[in-house]
């Protein structure tokens, strides 16, 4: 296991220490349970993503709105909305 340094005001390293301690957990195994919480909740919105994206587009196929579309290009669109869709999120 790899280490890594991190500065912080000294409030958040006593938050950290607290609720570490009220979890029964190190101050490690905290901040590795809430990059872990993190990337699940990262991989949960890129699966609620794709499945509004899916159904999108069952309702155009069901219209009759088939787009012929290169699946990189696709990809690439999708990225780039996603993108857009997070940084609207974090600028609020």
């Amino acid at each position: 296991m790899s280490t890594l340094n991190v500065s912080m005001p000294e409030s958040m390293r006593k938050y950290i220490e607290e609720q570490a301690a009220e979890g029964e957990f190190t101050t490690s195994e905290y901040v590795r349970h809430l990059v872990r919480m993190d990337q699940e909740r990262k991989t949960q919105e890129r699966r609620a993503q794709m499945a509004q994206y899916l159904a999108l587009c069952e309702q155009q196929i069901a219209r009759g709105e088939i787009v012929t579309q290169d699946m990189d290009e696709m990809l690439a669109e999708f990225q780039a909305e996603y993108k857009a869709r997070r940084k609207k999120r974090s600028k609020k």
